[in-house]
């Protein structure tokens, strides 16, 4: 049982996570059926599945001010709500457009979550706590995908790929209810908190003034476009994972659709546990004081360079080898991830900013959700292979890494000059 209030909220945060990405993957997986009923093209396919991408990141940016200006309550309130709603509507697409515009909306709406609970991790967690908790939502992702990869597959094989997408919308409905009830903005307010709970979240935390916030200064330091350059790297061959696995597995490696969601969530599993394991020994590190450049950036680019190995899967046709390929790939991109989403915290001024610096490196990331999938699409129906789609990821991956280390540097708060 979960007494404090703060691990509950994180409780909630994983749930948000999770559905969110229930939300945006369950077309990966219906994507394998939808051809037959609309009569998609390779290329259609890879549009559809970058139409996500376009919408979450022209919101972004608007999303996490949104948060920063009406707090984290209402905004994801509302996103969520409109989020089930276009979910239920892609079930209702009748052709390649409608479902285009869908899936385009279903970006818009999700845009707000993650820059949301990267300021909120901030907010209600102490320092020394703070990469558990982004560890705790961020790991919400990847358990989606591996619950989107069982049960939608479940769901599209005994009724339909339509009641898949009717089944996401509810699960997000539902939880926009629930955080609406109990979350609140700060610590102070919420009415179920202790003394003791809010002490123990402010300690150490210096009082914050309020101050205008400069997007476009924020968006021409260095440490941002290091950061947003890296990201962009790592959502590149993440993009994969959330779009092109099923037809990979399924077409090219002759995975049935029903044995897919058990070999597709193995990987996951995986990658879950080593998330978990990367973001006990960051909080470890950074509590005996070692730097935050070398403890959170050391995964990310080690993460990236490593998951590289997902090409070697091209030369088998051995799916236990195959599987092996993708696990270790998997472990090290999502090991990445925890401490991409630390990084924010080191760079703001103020908690608050988190949200901003954290929905400007996603926005870049998530125009990697856009280019990838077509990429992909392009030359997978040219070719009928992965080969050309890998070799561009490890480049980017390798790319990104560097970035990372070089371009965003030592990780420092980021100051402006008042006048």
């Amino acid at each position: 049982m979960v007494k404090t209030v703060r691990w509950k909220i994180g409780a909630l945060m994983f749930l948000g996570i999770l559905i969110n990405y229930l939300d945006r993957v369950n077309i990966s997986q219906s994507i394998l059926v939808i051809p037959k009923s609309f009569g998609l093209t390779d290329l259609q396919k890879g549009w559809i599945l970058s139409a996500f991408g376009i919408g979450y990141v022209l919101m972004m940016m608007i999303g996490g001010y949104a948060v920063f200006k009406f707090g984290a309550r209402k905004a994801l309130t509302i996103s969520m709500l409109l989020l089930s709603l276009v979910s239920i509507c892609c079930g209702l697409s009748f052709n390649f457009l409608s479902l285009l515009v869908c899936r385009f909306l279903v970006g818009i709406f999700e845009a707000p979550i993650y820059p949301a609970f990267a300021a909120i991790a901030g907010i209600w967690f102490p320092k020394q706590e703070r990469v558990k908790a982004i560890g705790l939502f961020d790991i919400g992702s990847y358990t989606g995908v591996g619950f989107a990869t069982v049960v939608i597959v479940f769901l599209i094989a005994h009724f339909n790929w339509r009641v898949s997408f009717a089944f996401s919308g509810v699960l997000t409905f539902t939880w926009a209810l629930i955080w609406f009830y109990y979350y609140r903005d700060s610590p102070a307010s919420h009415p179920n908190i202790s003394k003791q709970e809010v002490l123990h979240i402010n300690k150490n935390v210096q009082q914050e003034t309020p101050q205008k916030i400069s997007v476009l200064k924020y968006l021409r330091n260095r440490k941002v476009i290091g950061i947003s350059i890296g990201f962009f790297c790592f959502n590149y061959l993440k993009s994969f994972y959330l779009t092109w696995l099923p037809t990979y597995l399924v077409e090219t490696k002759g995975i049935k659709l029903l044995s897919y969601g058990l070999v597709g969530s193995i990987p996951i599993v995986f990658a879950i546990f080593g998330e978990i394991l990367v973001a006990y020994i960051i909080d470890k590190l950074i509590a005996k004081g070692y730097p935050p450049t070398y403890v959170k950036k050391t995964p990310v680019c080690l993460g990236m360079i490593l998951s590289t190995i997902i090409i070697f899967s091209l030369f088998t046709a051995n799916t236990l080898v195959i599987l092996i390929m993708l696990t270790i790939s998997y472990i090290f991109l999502v090991s990445a991830s925890v401490g991409i989403w630390s990084i924010p915290e080191e760079l703001a001024e103020t908690k608050k900013e988190i949200s901003i610096i954290g929905s400007i490196q996603n926005t870049f990331s998530n125009i990697s959700g856009i280019i990838a999938p077509v990429v992909t699409g392009y030359f997978y129906g040219q070719t009928k292979s992965f080969l050309i789609p890998f070799i561009i990821s490890i480049i980017v991956s390798l790319v990104g890494a560097a970035s990372y280390w070089t371009i965003a540097g030592k990780l420092t708060v980021i100051k402006f000059s008042k006048g």
